[in-house]
């Protein structure tokens, strides 16, 4: 594992044969390193255009601090008014609705049908933290504006993270069902708790991470971790009728909640929130009340959807165009 060694990072380039025209570079990189917005920005720094790439933000600075500079007392006093409303009262809000996550998701949907091997054998409740095979895989399902396009007729107030969530949110839904049907449910071994079925729930959390500089590095910071996390609750596969039925409507009803229950969380300042408090708990508390909090402070989530946004233009290194870059944990 990245890290045992005490190295937090390690590069690999590797070519296919001589004759292949495709080089695929490997960069492994410990969390505690870099957060993946900002590798990725470094990334690209990296680039031919890293030059450019840095001269835009510059200059994007710079125009935002003569907007800023040119605006009026009364603005600015309204803009002050907006900045304590949005810190005292959106940080209530978002410290009540994460604590009634807590209260409605009590355990992780997964944790009842956790399995020891691919003959669906029901975890024992000592083995509920095992580890358990993981796999890394891909695709190009769809381009940025078709993601747009569809949100757009869908629901008009949704974003492309809401699309992503929503197809997340309902494949969780359609895992959990499966499960449900093959599993014989519960965590105990005795009779009686197989025959029982696994419940499904009407709703799961996701939790969001959220760059805290809005996914660049600003001139003169150092890489490093700086990403806030929001939590929401979204709907998985409805319970109360066919997964068949009326598909269409459904796709509509969830991306509609979906987008209105993030959108609630994305008005608050629980991103940064949550990085002050992760940060005050790793520097002042014990670690193993750390550990303790960091793991019980995602409201039981069902998973983690993380969006990247890319280069408006494809990069190049060393005159070779970047294809695709790939982050996964």
């Amino acid at each position: 594992p990245i890290g045992s060694s005490g190295a937090l990072s390690k590069s690999v380039v590797m070519n296919h044969n001589p004759n292949d025209t495709e080089t695929v570079v490997l960069f492994r990189s410990h969390h505690v390193l870099a957060d993946g917005m900002s590798l990725g920005f470094a990334l690209s720094d990296l680039s031919d255009e890293g030059a450019a790439i840095r001269e835009m933000v510059i200059n994007e600075l710079k125009r935002r601090g003569k907007a800023k500079s040119r605006q009026s007392f009364l603005r600015k006093f309204l803009g002050l008014f907006r900045f304590f409303y949005y810190w005292v009262w959106g940080g209530m809000k978002a410290f009540s609705y994460h604590s009634y996550l807590l209260m409605m998701s009590p355990q992780n949907p997964f944790t009842l049908i956790m399995v020891k091997n691919k003959k669906d054998n029901v975890s024992s409740s000592d083995d509920v933290n095992m580890t358990v095979d993981r796999s890394v895989s891909w695709c190009q399902a769809a381009k940025v504006s078709d993601v747009k396009y569809i949100a757009s007729k869908v629901c008009p107030t949704a974003t492309i993270n809401d699309v992503f969530v929503s197809c997340a949110s309902y494949a969780i839904g359609k895992q959990l069902e499966q499960h449900q049907n093959t599993s014989s449910g519960g965590i105990s071994n005795d009779d009686k708790s197989k025959d029982r079925k696994i419940a499904l729930p009407s709703h799961v959390n996701v939790v969001m991470p959220v760059h805290l500089y809005g996914g660049v590095i600003l001139p003169g910071q150092s890489m490093g971790n700086r990403i806030g996390a929001m939590v929401a609750r979204v709907p998985s596969s409805p319970v109360d009728k066919p997964i068949e039925h009326n598909i269409s409507s459904t796709a509509s009803e969830r991306l509609s909640e979906v987008s209105r229950n993030i959108s609630f969380v994305k008005k608050s300042p629980i991103a940064h929130l949550s990085w002050i408090t992760a940060k005050f708990c790793s520097d002042y508390l014990p670690a193993p009340l750390v550990k303790y909090l960091m793991r019980n402070a995602n409201a039981n989530a069902a998973f983690v959807l993380s969006n990247v946004r890319g280069n408006t233009k494809k990069v190049h290194w060393n005159g070779h165009t970047v294809e695709n870059a790939i982050g996964f944990l």
